[in-house]
């Protein structure tokens, strides 16, 4: 569809943002995610808005993977199989999710990371209420624990390890209740006590994929739109949304 309709955008001089189901080659930066490519959007036609976890993958490690450099990662996902008011997914079941899922990560990963070794494996299992990752990450140079913690700042939130926020669910009335009372959850979170370097960093992440690329999309409109540069974009999107405010 995108490819179909890109002729009409450019006839109507309208600026693009394609969404992550469309194919890499229809848009200017194929793989836009804002703390790590923002300014090459800057006056392009078009951005393509990658698949959530890769957004809150990036926001995870890509600081550290320019402070410290980043050998390798292993990414294990426990996503979600079905959707709000869409019946399909898993029942009763755990879907290995192989290998449309994981090629696409994986060749988005490729975009960002060139130089880092990406390993992942996905499943899918009954639940509507965000997914969950650990990652585990392996390190050309040794960050401190008060190094990873720093670097992890960009739109994440990090979690207490209270029982009743062991669970997705229990997340989502977190935020619910707590910062903004749609329950989006546009930050990635983390479970604090998840957050270990010995010596290789490992976390968990928990992701909510509808709306945790919202942030990102909104800073892509003012790329394309404006001169506006990535810390004005970055602070003016995180006001707008309730972020870090």
């Amino acid at each position: 569809m995108a490819r179909k309709n890109k002729p009409l955008y450019a006839e109507l001089e309208k600026k693009v943002v394609f969404q992550a189901g469309e194919d890499f080659s229809v848009a200017d930066v194929p793989v836009f995610i804002s703390c790590a490519n923002y300014a090459h959007a800057i006056g392009r036609d078009s951005v393509r808005i990658p698949i959530p976890y890769m957004v809150s993958l990036t926001r995870c490690l890509y600081r550290l993977d320019t402070d410290f450099g980043i050998a390798r990662v292993f990414c294990t996902l426990v996503r979600a199989s079905g959707e709000l008011m869409r019946p399909e997914g898993a029942i009763d079941a755990i879907q290995y999710d192989y290998p449309r899922f994981p090629e696409l990560l994986s060749n988005e990963w490729k975009k960002v990371f060139s130089e880092v070794r990406f390993h992942v494996t996905s499943f899918k299992i009954p639940s509507l209420l965000m997914s969950t990752s650990l990652v585990v990450v392996e390190f050309k140079q040794m960050p401190t624990k008060t190094d990873i913690l720093r670097s992890l700042q960009d739109r994440t939130l990090i979690l207490p390890t209270w029982p009743d926020l062991l669970t997705t669910d229990g997340v989502f009335e977190y935020v619910r209740r707590t910062i903004r009372r749609t329950g989006d959850l546009y930050e990635t979170a983390l479970w604090a006590e998840s957050i270990m370097l010995d010596p290789e960093l490992s976390l968990v992440q928990v992701i909510d994929s509808h709306c945790v690329h919202i942030p990102d999309t909104i800073d892509a409109i003012r790329a394309l739109s404006s001169k506006t540069d990535y810390q004005d974009a970055y602070k003016q999107t995180n006001i707008a949304l309730g972020i870090d405010v």
